[in-house]
């Protein structure tokens, strides 16, 4: 048996600022063996000074210590997005994110294609979206 429970929330403190909550917890019951989990967790921290910019700050904790979900370790990632607004139809999102993982869990240009040696990781993101 799976059964995965998730809560999302936001509230607006003011006008310009935002904050956001996601969590999820999922737990897997074999038919052998005892009952297994995951979970994960993220706070959204928004700022839009003027119309055409916003920032957000998101900071996500994952958990899956029994590699119920694949990965058999805990990550922490930050992420800092951009969301600039030209026109009323078109967003514009640069995106920089660090992954942090407690085990090896990324992989290098160096390694094999089987075994990651890295816990750290950094990415930058370049999203368009077009609304019609």
């Amino acid at each position: 048996m799976i059964n995965q429970f998730g809560l999302t929330a936001t509230a607006k403190i003011s006008d310009k600022f935002g904050i956001g909550y996601d969590g999820t917890v999922k737990s897997v019951n074999p038919e052998v063996g005892s009952t297994e989990s995951w979970f994960g967790s993220a706070l959204y921290l928004n700022f839009d000074p003027s119309e055409k910019i916003g920032i957000t700050a998101r900071g996500e904790y994952f958990s899956d210590k029994k590699g119920v979900a694949g990965f058999g370790t805990s990550l922490f990632d930050a992420t800092l997005s951009l969301n600039l607004k030209p026109t009323s139809n078109i967003m514009i999102i640069p995106e920089f994110r660090v992954d942090a993982a407690k085990d090896p869990l990324f992989f290098k240009d160096s390694d094999t294609p089987i075994l990651p040696t890295a816990k750290s990781t950094g990415t930058f993101i370049l999203a368009a979206i077009v609304s019609f």
